[in-house]
């Protein structure tokens, strides 16, 4: 049954991947979850600003990019972040550790070529994804 499946996934072009429940869970709440939960936090830290309404008018499509998960379907994004708690937990406290380095990089005046090799490494980092 598991190579009939297979087959048939290729035949439409994909690429079938095996894993158990608790692997899947953990890898979408990293690639899925989290970019949900960073639009949200987005979308809400910039719209209570009083600022906002000025900001709006200069949001072009970065803000319109990173702000998309946001419109997503408010239900479903809750039963997510329920039915798979500790795993974006996780996410969620690496992603925090992430914006704290990047903080003291910019927050330090003498950080400036680490900040930069931050930078370059990221986009490297993703270029390589690109090419997968």
């Amino acid at each position: 049954a598991r190579d009939r499946v297979a087959a048939m996934v290729r035949q439409i072009g994909a690429n079938p991947l095996f894993m158990d429940a608790s692997e899947h869970d953990s890898l979408v709440a990293g690639i899925s979850h989290l970019p949900l939960l960073i639009s949200v936090a987005l979308v809400a830290v910039t719209t209570k600003s009083p600022l906002w309404p000025k900001m709006a008018t200069l949001a072009a499509s970065g803000f319109r990019d990173l702000s998309r998960l946001a419109s997503g379907d408010p239900l479903m994004s809750r039963d997510i972040c329920l039915t798979n708690r500790e795993p974006i937990i996780r996410w969620i406290d690496d992603y925090i550790e992430e914006l704290r380095a990047l903080r003291y990089l910019i927050s330090e005046g003498g950080e400036i070529d680490r900040l930069e090799e931050a930078f370059i490494q990221v986009r490297k980092e993703r270029e390589r994804w690109l090419r997968m």
